[in-house]
């Protein structure tokens, strides 16, 4: 299984046996953050359609066996499976998308932003797409 995330996914998620591929882009897509966290304390990061937009992150292979756990992780998110650019080739990569799509647009809690910028800059995203994240 591929996963897409900025974030470090044994770092934030405690799946020892991710392994990180590559950078890549998602088409049409842009970052948002939405309603707000308990644990966060802000809003949390999904992914919304959006034409001519796009989003950078990582592309993980995580086992198999961790994909119930990346769900049980993920409540209050959907799964989609989502073509995303990496340099060599397209690949379908499971990404998570917050479920209420009413939810209201909310900034991130400052500790949130820090661990996503980390994750960014960590992983060499382009340095125009990291400051125009938030």
């Amino acid at each position: 299984m591929l996963s897409v995330s900025v974030l470090t996914l044994e770092a934030v998620f405690q799946i020892k046996g991710a392994e990180y591929e590559c950078n890549g882009v998602l088409k049409n897509h842009t970052l948002d953050f939405v309603a707000t966290s308990k644990r966060w304390h802000g809003g949390l990061a999904t992914i919304k359609e959006k034409r001519g937009a796009e989003v950078h992150g990582c592309v993980w292979r995580v086992p198999e066996e961790f994909a119930g756990e990346l769900d049980l992780q993920e409540a209050g998110y959907h799964r989609l499976i989502v073509p995303v650019e990496c340099p060599d080739c397209v690949v379908e990569c499971r990404t998570y998308q917050y479920s209420d799509e009413k939810a209201f647009s909310q900034p991130p809690s400052p500790h949130y932003k820090t661990v996503i910028l980390a994750g960014a800059v960590e992983h060499s995203l382009p340095a125009g797409y990291i400051k125009g994240m938030f």
